[in-house]
């Protein structure tokens, strides 16, 4: 479906592997795993569900009866250890940071494949130089997208993105109503596989936005903004260079019980190639969240926007609803992405109950034979028996069709049980069963993980509701 490099395949990524070496820094993901398509996306929902700012360690082993993810497949076990959690700090004199991890390092016990990392990453700080008017920001990012979207998840299928973005950013505040905010930033996008298929897209891209910022009251805003972002590859050959420019204006609404962020604008994209194209269009994006009583909360969205697999990520965790596992196809070429979505929570002392559903659909200039169209729906109950069990069910079906002609169909069902034997210490006992047609596979496993609380947060309760869901810094120039 992709342009292929020519390079065999390659597998890097330092600043991973101290990660994980250390199992003590976040990390976050949004793709698919070894244990099933959406089960990392459904671990991290039923963890938030029972704490507010938490950071595990896990370790375990799970037993599958189709290690291949193919028709006749035979069995294995998966040893695995990660990282879930999701923290933020804002308001502080001199360091803001957000982290959101599920990640997870995979070794299979019969090594049909290579010992690897899965899941995602997401780490950004924002490092105070003059409080209120300057400071430079850093992020890490590891995500994975799939190099053939028609074929399982396995480490033969898998493309590994790293990102790293650094940069300035200035606060202005002239009058008491009104802000600027302008943005640098310089990233190295590193790609890296286990499979002979790799596409490398490594690329380094410069970018800088602007927003003029409003307030109109203490609850309504309106702004103005725009970005530019100029990415150059590596190999050259199997990518284009490329240049994209966004005008915009929006509005923000945020009170006790609702949130909406909605803005229009227009995105020019230059791709340095023979024919010098440009694509361009009108872009936009909404989001609205809505408490309907102090347990039920309603969101919905809407985007429409030009971008690449680097930077779809954070468009994925910036919105108000959790992507329920959406696959990201290895490329390095842009494109246009229209997505609607919705979550409906409803969070109880006891009981949690999650259902959404998303459907997207990618347009390609140099490849139109990749466009696809993406249904996803998916659903989680969690309910704690008791002091120490919670009990989690949940599924997840998608659905995507091809240009020409051909389709995927893709259902997950998951369920686990936490058993929190001691102050820092939980048992999860988990069940999953995933299936792929047309001509692709099923695929049950078993295990038991542990896992270990390594802040205080993650033994407390969540947090009361509100509208907006936390999410990462918007900065990065999409």
């Amino acid at each position: 479906m992709n342009k292929r490099g020519s390079g065999g395949a390659k597998a890097h990524g330092p600043a991973l592997a101290i990660l994980l070496a250390l199992v003590a820094v976040p990390a976050a993901a949004q793709t698919a795993g070894p244990v099933t398509t959406q089960q990392l996306f459904l671990d991290t929902a039923s963890a938030s569900a029972a704490h507010g700012n938490y950071l595990e360690a896990t370790a375990g082993i799970i037993y599958t009866d189709n290690v291949t993810l193919t028709p006749n497949g035979t069995g294995d076990e998966l040893y695995m250890i990660g990282l879930i959690g999701n923290m933020d700090r804002e308001g502080a004199p001199r360091f803001d940071y957000h982290f959101s991890s599920d990640l997870a390092l995979i070794k299979y016990g019969s090594d049909v494949f290579p010992t690897q990392p899965f899941g995602y990453l997401d780490a950004f700080g924002d490092f105070k130089i003059d409080p209120g008017f300057f400071s430079w920001t850093g992020r890490e990012t590891f995500t994975q997208a799939l190099l053939n979207p028609l074929s399982p998840a396995t480490p033969d299928n898998i493309e590994s993105l790293n990102l790293i973005t650094t940069g300035p950013r200035l606060h202005i505040q002239p009058t008491l109503r009104t802000t600027i905010t302008i943005n640098g930033s310089a990233t190295w996008v590193d790609s890296s596989t286990k499979s002979a298929l790799y596409d490398n897209i490594n690329n380094h891209r410069w970018g800088a936005d602007f927003n003029v910022n409003r307030a109109f009251n203490n609850t309504v805003s309106a702004y103005v903004g725009g970005s530019y972002l100029d990415v150059k590859f590596q190999d050259t050959q199997n990518n284009t260079d490329f240049v994209q420019k966004q005008l915009l204006g929006g509005v923000k609404l945020n009170t006790a019980r609702t949130y909406l962020d909605a803005s229009g604008g227009y995105t020019w994209v230059d791709l340095d190639n023979v024919q010098k194209e440009t694509a361009h269009g009108f872009t936009w994006d909404v989001s609205l969240s809505r408490l309907l009583s102090p347990t039920q909360r309603i969101s919905i969205y809407g985007l429409n926007q030009f971008t690449d697999a680097a930077n779809l990520f954070y468009l994925n965790i910036n919105q108000p609803v959790p992507g329920g596992g959406q696959n990201t196809i290895a490329t390095g070429q842009p494109f246009r992405h229209k997505e609607v979505g919705g979550d409906w929570r409803i969070q109880e002392s006891r009981t949690t109950f999650e259902l959404g559903a998303q459907y997207y659909q990618e347009r390609y200039q140099e490849t139109p034979q990749s466009d696809r169209n993406v249904s996803n729906i998916y659903g989680l109950v969690s309910r704690q028996l008791n002091e120490s069990v919670t009990l989690n069910l949940a599924a997840g079906y998608l659905h995507q069709d091809f240009l020409d002609g051909s389709e995927t169909k893709n259902l997950n069902v998951w369920a686990s049980v936490r058993w929190r034997v001691g102050p820092r210490i939980a048992l999860r006992f988990l069940y999953a069963y995933s299936s792929l047609t047309p001509n692709g596979y099923v695929d049950n496993q078993v295990g038991v993980t542990v896992l270990y609380a390594l802040t205080q947060e993650a033994k407390a309760a969540d947090e009361r509701m509100n509208p907006l869901k936390t999410t990462a810094p918007t900065y990065q120039p999409r």
